[in-house]
């Protein structure tokens, strides 16, 4: 994998060869081969472990943490970091199970429990929480793709205090709202 993160300091994922990573990571191609199918499978390997730390570190499970949307801040910063990692991931046809990975990793660990947390006891259990999950999930899924493929001068810092103002501004308004939306039959 650190013969991959070096090779991706250097140059684009379709320019890299076996070769080259072989000769970066110091073993033949026989040994790639015996762990590897191509280096796609490298590459999505390697995603899914990035992923996995960056559940661990942005607080996966801590529903009580008061500083929620600091773990926002965490995720662009550890992005940013392993920019060069993930910009193939997002610029090219992900599989499915490392985009699902990524998908579970903002739905499920930043935001689902923290906007259930929002809603007063009487709304909990209704289908609104789920919405505004999914409607705020899927705008950060979309900002950081483009982020990482398009707009690399974007600053992290800016963008997570950003998308902090659009949560807690969207998300507030429905909850401060009188509105009472009607869960469909």
């Amino acid at each position: 994998m650190g013969a991959l993160a070096e090779e991706l300091e250097k140059k684009s994922f379709s320019s890299i060869s076996v070769s080259s990573l072989c000769r970066t990571a110091g073993v033949d191609r026989a040994t790639f081969y015996r762990h590897f199918e191509d280096k796609q499978d490298l590459l999505e390997r390697g995603i899914a472990q990035l992923l996995d730390r960056i559940i661990q570190r942005t607080g996966a499970g801590s529903p009580d943490d008061p500083h929620f949307l600091n773990r926002i801040e965490h995720l662009f910063q550890d992005l940013e970091k392993h920019r060069n990692m993930l910009r193939p991931f997002v610029s090219s046809s992900a599989s499915i199970f490392i985009e699902e990975r990524f998908k579970k990793l903002l739905f499920d660990f930043l935001l689902h429990q923290r906007i259930q947390e929002l809603f007063p006891n009487s709304q909990k259990s209704s289908f609104l929480p789920e919405i505004l999950t999914v409607m705020t999930g899927s705008a950060l899924y979309g900002l950081i793709k483009m982020w990482l493929s398009e707009k690399p001068e974007w600053d992290s810092t800016v963008l997570a205090e950003v998308y902090r103002s659009y949560i807690t501004g969207g998300v507030g308004i429905f909850i401060n709202s009188e509105i009472r939306f009607q869960e469909p039959v």
